[in-house]
C-alpha cells in the first residue's frame, strides 16, 4: 500500500494571493512594525521661554512618532496652558527568564510642574495606579490602587509568567491641581519567557548487553531539543566538540549524533549533549 503525505509549504513572506501557513516571525515582525507606528502616550512639554508647547506622540515603547509644536495658550482662546504632567515609568529586572525564573516590575510615579520656577518640582498629587498583566487578549492580574503617592513600587510577576511573550502595562490617573482637569499617563514593559529542554533515550546498558560495539559499528545518539528560536546543541566527547546542529523549527526536534568508536580511549570516556537558545535583543 502506498501512502502519499503532502509537503506543506510555508510562505516566508506575507502574501495576499497565498493560502499557505506563514512562519510566525513573519507575522511578529509584522505586528512590530505596527506597534512602532500606533499612538500609545501623549507627552507635552511647555518650552524654556513658555511660548509653546511641545506634543510628543509615543509609541508603547517610549519611541517618538512624531512631534508638533503649538503655541502656548492656544486651544480655543482659553488662554489656559498645561502647567502640571504626570511622570511615569515602568521596567522589569529580567526581560528575557527562563522557564520558572522570576522577574519584579519596578515603576515609579510622580506629579510635576511644567512651568515657572517650580518647574520640575513635585505638586505632591497622588493618582489612581492600574497595573494589568496580559498574555495576548488574556488578563492574567489586574489591580487599581488608590491615592498613591510620589515613590517607587515593586510588584513580583513570577506567578504570572508563562513561556512566551507578557506585557505590562502601568496606568496612572490624577487631576490636575490647577485646572481640576483628569490627566491620565501609560507606561509599558514586557518580558519573554523562553523554554529549553533536552532529552535523550540513548541507553548505554542496552548495547553492553547486546555486545558492545566493534570498531566498524557506529554509535547512535538520539535526541529531543524543545524550545522556541535558533536553537544549537552539540556533542562533546571527553570535553571536546565532536559535532554541532542548528535546528531553527520552534517546538520539539528529534535529531541524532553518529560517533565513531574509533573516536573512544581506553577506559573510561564521557559523552555530552548541550542545547543553546539564541535569545532574541531587548527592546528598550
Amino acid at each position: 500500500m502506498n501512502v502519499n503525505v503532502d509537503i506543506l509549504e510555508v510562505d516566508e513572506t506575507l502574501s495576499a494571493d497565498s493560502t499557505n501557513p506563514v512562519e510566525n516571525k513573519v507575522v511578529t515582525a509584522r505586528f512590530n512594525e505596527v506597534d512602532a507606528s500606533t499612538l500609545f502616550n501623549v507627552n507635552a512639554e511647555v518650552s524654556e521661554d513658555e511660548t509653546s508647547v511641545r506634543l510628543s506622540f509615543q509609541n508603547k515603547s517610549g519611541t517618538e512618532i512624531t512631534a508638533v509644536d503649538i503655541p502656548a495658550g492656544s486651544g480655543g482662546g482659553s488662554g489656559e496652558t498645561v502647567a502640571t504632567k504626570i511622570v511615569l515609568n515602568a521596567a522589569v529586572d529580567n526581560a528575557i527568564i527562563k522557564e520558572g525564573g522570576n522577574a519584579r516590575l519596578t515603576y515609579t510615579y510622580d506629579h510635576q510642574y511644567t512651568t515657572g520656577d517650580e518647574k520640575g518640582e513635585s505638586t505632591g498629587q497622588k493618582a489612581d495606579i492600574t497595573v494589568t498583566i496580559r498574555r495576548g487578549t488574556t488578563t492574567m492580574y489586574s489591580q487599581t490602587v488608590s491615592d498613591v503617592s510620589k515613590g517607587s513600587y515593586e510588584l513580583d510577576l513570577s506567578s504570572y509568567l508563562l513561556v512566551g511573550n507578557t506585557d505590562i502595562y502601568v496606568v496612572a490617573t490624577t487631576t490636575d491641581p490647577t485646572t481640576g482637569k483628569k490627566q491620565t499617563r501609560q507606561a509599558f514593559t514586557s518580558v519573554k519567557v523562553v523554554s529549553l529542554s533536552l532529552t535523550s533515550s540513548y541507553n548505554l546498558a542496552g548495547a553492553i548487553a547486546a555486545g558492545g560495539y566493534t570498531l566498524a559499528d557506529t554509535i547512535n545518539i538520539p535526541y529531543a531539543v524543545s524550545g522556541s528560536g535558533t536553537k544549537v546543541v552539540t556533542l562533546y566527547l571527553n570535553g571536546r566538540q565532536q559535532n554541532a546542529h542548528t535546528i531553527t523549527r520552534s517546538g520539539t526536534t528529534n535529531g541524532s549524533f553518529s560517533l565513531s568508536p574509533s573516536s573512544l580511549v581506553t577506559g573510561r570516556n564521557t559523552v555530552q549533549m548541550v542545547a543553546e537558545m539564541e535569545l532574541p535583543p531587548i527592546s528598550c
